[in-house]
């Protein structure tokens, strides 16, 4: 049982007929892939510099305010 063709309009016919898959759900899936690879890549990054500049990656150390300024 084939669920749906290829969006494809043959060239004898000027619309689609019939039942045909719909490209957009697949283009949004592959949206959500990139984004989340994106902001996953940036927090990395930005968890590597924080502790770069601060040597710990303790959570109370960062939370506390600095009283040295």
């Amino acid at each position: 049982m084939t669920r749906g063709k290829p969006p494809i309009i043959p060239e004898a016919e000027k619309t689609l007929t019939g039942v045909y898959a719909d490209p957009v759900p697949q283009a949004l899936i592959l949206t959500a892939i990139v984004i989340s690879f994106g902001l996953q890549s940036f927090a990395i990054v930005l968890l590597k510099r924080v502790h770069a500049l601060v040597q710990t990656d303790d959570l109370n150390q960062l939370n506390t305010p600095d009283t040295s300024i």
